[in-house]
């Protein structure tokens, strides 16, 4: 019997098995790899979104700007470097910006990038404040000093192109901000201002839970944060912001959209079920195919017994007889063992049936 059972495993049982667990590893492997592919789908895209988010805000803080530049006014409040018209530059260039769009730090800077004013989180601040962040904003605004800045300056008081404007990310007093300068120039040909003489009006925005918080908001992202640490926690995306130079600033982060892994979760006891019930089947069936193998194998034993055996004694019949004294003739012409055959007659046993029966003759 246990070598039935081992047959039926060997033959039966495993390929079965086998084939189950190729087919249920298959199923789960491309259910894991589609749910991967999603989550990787999904994180582009919304890498793209996040970069495109990040290009809207460094436009954004320059278009807030085009109110106070070009303007005829603010050029005659500061064409005259010794008279500045404090008050009304405080007023049109300071407080009405920071009302509007909450620029973190204001600053109009003269032709040599030396400030004129200077106004932090809403409030005007000594001059001198500016020194702890000229390292992170004059780069910005000296650009507009270059060449290619004053002949676009050039370009534009002749009619020919837009105010040009510079925007980069920068360390503003060691913290990642928007950094963005803004030539003063003129919005009519009555003030017209020499490349060389732009005073410059710059606005810078820290990449800080408050800007975070407003991108989340638009962009419908979790967790949105900007970060000095390149390391991700469990879970998160981020994305390097590298200015022009090709410098990384800081770290933008968020709890990026996992569809994969949430039909994963959310299907996941439902799948378990299923693989829970089709193992109880495919057990259930294993179970009567080998009970039917066995009762087939007995079946097969047993008529395959009496093929070579007598069905009232139990002896071996003239079959078995004949197969087994071929064997031992071929085995005795190879040299083998003396064969003795032995025949035994019963006489008159046609009587003892015809007179006391066919049961008594069995029975004999």
């Amino acid at each position: 019997m246990r070598l039935t059972n081992w047959r039926f495993s060997l033959k039966v049982l495993l390929p079965v098995v086998f084939a189950v667990l190729v087919t249920l590893g298959v199923s789960v492997g491309f259910i894991l790899w589609s749910a991967f592919k999603s989550d990787d789908r999904a994180l582009e895209r919304q890498t793209r979104i996040v970069s495109h988010m990040l290009d809207k805000a460094r436009e954004t803080i320059t278009t807030q700007q085009d109110a106070v530049t070009p303007w005829d006014e603010a050029v005659d409040a500061l064409r005259d470097g010794k008279n500045i018209d404090h008050d009304w530059v405080a007023d049109n260039l300071g407080y009405d910006v920071f009302s509007e769009y909450a620029h973190n730090r204001i600053y109009v800077l003269d032709p040599d990038l030396n400030p004129v004013y200077a106004m932090r989180e809403g409030s005007d601040t000594p001059l001198d404040t500016f020194e702890a962040d000229r390292a992170g904003v004059a780069p910005i605004a000296d650009r507009l000093r270059s060449l290619d800045g004053r002949t676009a300056i050039g370009a534009y008081n002749n009619g020919f192109a837009d105010v040009p404007k510079e925007t980069d990310v920068s360390l503003v007093d060691g913290k990642p901000a928007l950094v963005s300068a803004v030539p003063i120039v003129s919005e009519t040909d009555e003030h017209d201002v020499a490349p060389t003489d732009n005073y410059f009006h710059v606005a810078v925005r820290f990449l800080d839970d408050a800007l975070a918080a407003e991108l989340t908001e638009q962009f419908l992202l979790e967790h949105a944060h900007f970060s000095s640490d390149p390391t991700p926690a469990q879970g998160e995306a981020v994305l390097p912001i590298i200015d022009k130079g090709g410098k990384t600033i800081a770290w933008f982060k968020w709890t990026p959209d996992r569809p994969g892994a949430q039909i994963l979760e959310e299907t996941l006891p439902a799948m378990l079920a299923v693989l829970a019930v089709a193992g109880i089947v495919i057990v259930v069936l294993m179970r009567r195919l080998r009970k039917s193998s066995a009762e087939l194998e007995a079946a097969r034993a047993e008529a395959h017994h009496r093929a070579l055996h007598d069905p009232l004694t139990g002896l071996a019949n003239r079959t078995m007889f004949q197969e087994r004294l071929t064997q031992a003739l071929a085995a005795l012409n190879r040299g083998g063992d003396p064969v003795a055959l032995l025949a035994l007659d019963l006489d008159r046993f046609k009587q003892v049936n015809d007179t006391f029966g066919h049961a008594m003759g069995d029975l004999l």
